[in-house]
């Protein structure tokens, strides 16, 4: 009985994340959001979230919102700062934070990405970022200070031969 309610449940939740995805598609970009924090309320629980998240922050971002996609890539990321979901919304905090300007703050969750020790993948990413920001400023510190868990790949990258 318990498995028939959770699958109720979960059905629901497809349709009202259905419901939201129509609305961004029509460029309802408010109702959709409504509906998403309304599936958020409703569904906290459901194996959906993260792509209801996806859609909030592809919202927010619509309507020029950077602001509101940072602050619910940081919740992700309270959430679930070990998974791959928590990590990449963690990632994306770091783009938003040098699209908004504040290059420092962009700096700091790159570093912190390359320090951690739950996805190699991402800390590659994070090191080709702070690469990056080396080459645009014109210095070799940053990229260095990535941590020990880029130097296997490291030497890969050519201003580094």
């Amino acid at each position: 009985m318990s498995s028939e309610i959770g699958s109720l449940q979960e059905t629901q939740a497809e349709n009202l994340l259905r419901i939201a995805e129509e609305a961004y598609k029509d460029r309802k970009f408010h109702r959709s959001i409504e509906e998403i924090k309304n599936f958020l309320i409703l569904y906290p629980a459901s194996k959906l979230k993260y792509k209801a998240y996806q859609v909030l922050k592809n919202n927010y971002s619509r309507l020029g919102r950077p602001e509101k996609v940072l602050e619910i890539n940081l919740h992700q990321y309270s959430q679930e700062p070990t998974s791959s979901q928590g990590l990449n919304a963690f990632f994306e905090v770091g783009k938003l934070y040098l699209e908004i300007g504040e290059k420092n703050k962009a700096k700091e969750v790159f570093k912190s990405i390359c320090a951690q020790s739950f996805s190699r993948e991402l800390a590659e990413k994070a090191f080709v970022e702070l690469s990056e920001w080396d080459i645009l400023n014109d210095s070799k510190t940053e990229a260095s200070e990535c941590g020990e868990n880029t130097s296997f790949f490291r030497d890969s990258i050519p201003e580094n031969r």
